[in-house]
């Protein structure tokens, strides 16, 4: 792969890919901090300007930050479309919402769960700050797009959501009927230039989280939400295998990503890893809307949501 020389942060497989793809990735590229958008506004005291070099540099960084996270995320993603309606508020196509993560750059000074640099790590760099369903018409209303900020392909996005929807019920095969669709999803860091879009595969719930939600159930969703949210805040990455015949997950699995020989990064469990040891640390009782140990929270949680077609064979 052949590194940009402008901006370091994209690849590509050739030099000829790379004189295809100058057209609409010049723009990005020498897009520095110090340009007029800064100047305009745009990039008015973007947080993002004291981790990345440039404009492309801080994107790649938040696509890879979305790739590392992508379990958490799906399941902050979830827990967010059965608060605001469940899936028929959500699906079919075209798709009427969206779910909106709201991010920030993280401050030189935030605990991480290491000392390596976000600039370098693919699962640091970005906090969550809010996760939201919104409509399209919302998101054009409270998101405004200013000159030079991403702007929204609903056109794109609506294909790319078909596209994976076709991929995974494929893929699936006998029991694509549990997938409910692909969900868009937006995530936007704060007072930043960039944007990323993509679907993120939604499963059709078991029972009680097909129907309209108690409180209990809220704050259980809410609370699954927080965790989520925590963990990504340290920097650690869950693991969340597909349902299998005769299992039943009780909880996320986290650990935190290594870098290998040639500049690989592998997923590492953390040793001993017990969400009731270290609950209180990520999660202070006072930010929790339950009493629930982080065992029964997982386990009421599955209850809600997860598909049990696999249980009944």
């Amino acid at each position: 792969m052949k590194r940009c020389a402008g901006c370091s942060a994209t690849f590509y497989c050739s030099q000829e890919c790379q004189k295809k793809a100058w057209p609409t990735h010049k723009t990005s590229c020498r897009a520095k901090w110090n340009t007029p958008l800064q100047s305009a506004g745009v990039l008015a005291d973007c947080p993002a300007s004291e981790l990345f070099p440039s404009v492309a540099a801080l994107r790649a960084a938040l696509a890879h930050w979305v790739d590392m996270h992508a379990g958490s995320l799906a399941t902050l993603a979830k827990c967010t479309m059965y608060l605001y309606g469940g899936p028929a508020n959500h699906f079919p196509a075209p798709y009427p919402r969206a779910i909106v993560f709201s991010l920030e750059t993280a401050p030189k000074d935030h605990p991480w769960i290491d000392n390596s640099s976000p600039a370098e790590h693919p699962a640091k760099g970005f906090l969550i700050l809010n996760v939201l369903s919104l409509s399209r018409t919302e998101i054009e209303e409270r998101i405004p797009t200013e000159p030079g900020a991403p702007g929204y392909n609903w056109t794109a996005m609506d294909e790319a959501c078909r596209r994976g929807e076709e991929m995974f019920r494929r893929n699936m095969g006998k029991d694509s009927h549990i997938l409910a669709g692909m969900l868009p999803a937006m995530y936007t860091p704060t007072r930043s230039p960039v944007m990323n879009m993509r679907p993120i595969p939604i499963f059709a719930p078991r029972g009680a989280a097909a129907e309209v939600l108690d409180g209990a159930s809220r704050d259980i969703l809410e609370d699954v939400r927080t965790f989520c949210a925590a963990a990504t805040s340290y920097g650690l990455v869950s693991r969340d295998g597909t349902p299998t015949a005769g299992t039943t997950r009780i909880a996320q699995t986290l650990g935190t990503m290594v870098k290998r020989k040639q500049k690989v990064w592998e997923w590492e469990p953390l040793p001993d890893w017990d969400w009731n040891r270290v609950a209180r640390e990520l999660v202070p009782a006072e930010s929790r809307k339950t009493s629930l140990s982080p065992d029964e929270l997982w386990q009421r949680y599955n209850y809600l949501t997860h598909w049990s077609a696999f249980e009944s064979r």
